[in-house]
């Protein structure tokens, strides 16, 4: 009786033990979200690809935490991070409105955002106020946009930076904002000789954002991956090395 009584303890001790463990459990996993957009995140055959996939799995691997990736729609994969537990979405525009919404393990990136006239077209810029009689386009989610906006500015959305490329070719925008290297890149994708961004105006910093609760057990670790990957150059020959496999030559 005295032993069947112990193996309930037991039991019961190892079953309160899984009970317990479970939430713990759960973290050694980091749900990714990111969105298409391409060189930097791609649709490839089976999973995603893209520099910045490359560079992250990099920096997991690294860190030693594991994580699995899936892609949504940009603006779907901004609320995703924001509202479920132990999710982060890369890579987004860090803003003053965006700041407290999650936190943050950055730079994974640092863009240069560029305008864009039609091809064959010359259109002087100087000065951002300069975009104000223009139809500007981007992509819903992107934090430039929202940054445009709040000069004034008329900011067209389309669902993916792409599809704004179609959009300047066939005059539907005047301009198309996009951060140079995704420009240059789908633009001789698509065969498409775009010429130099009439106005270089901003430089942004892309970043991954966290749900606001993300433990710091987990951040932390991997900022210093991230910052380590800087400080030794690694981010730069990463990046020099995938655009060489495939057959370009670009840096972050």
């Amino acid at each position: 009786m005295k032993k069947l009584s112990r193996l309930g303890v037991s039991f019961w001790a190892l079953l309160t033990s899984v009970l317990v463990t479970r939430p713990a459990l759960a973290l050694e996993t980091v749900h990714l979200v990111s969105f298409d957009e391409a060189p930097l995140v791609t649709f490839g055959p089976g999973q995603p690809g893209g520099v910045l996939v490359h560079a992250v799995k990099t920096m997991f691997e690294k860190a030693g935490i594991h994580y699995d990736l899936k892609l949504l729609p940009p603006k779907r994969a901004l609320l995703t991070a924001a509202t479920e537990p132990n999710t982060c979405v890369f890579p987004i525009e860090r803003s003053q409105e965006r700041e407290a919404r999650y936190r943050w393990i950055s730079p994974i990136s640092i863009s240069r955002i560029g305008a864009y006239a039609p091809p064959g077209q010359q259109r002087q810029l100087v000065t951002l106020e300069d975009m104000r009689p223009f139809r500007l386009g981007t992509y819903l989610g992107s934090g430039i946009g929202e940054y445009l906006e709040t000069f004034g500015m008329k900011v067209e959305y389309a669902a993916r930076n792409e599809l704004n490329l179609g959009k300047l070719v066939h005059g539907r925008i005047d301009f198309w904002v996009s951060d140079t290297v995704s420009a240059d890149w789908l633009a001789k994708r698509e065969g498409v000789r775009l010429g130099a961004p009439a106005l270089v105006f901003f430089t942004s910093v892309r970043a991954m954002g966290c749900h606001p609760e993300f433990p710091e057990s987990v951040r932390q670790p991997l900022q210093r991956t991230l910052t380590q990957m800087y400080t030794t150059g690694e981010m730069q020959r990463l990046y020099q090395a995938w655009f060489e496999s495939q057959g370009k030559e670009q840096t972050p």
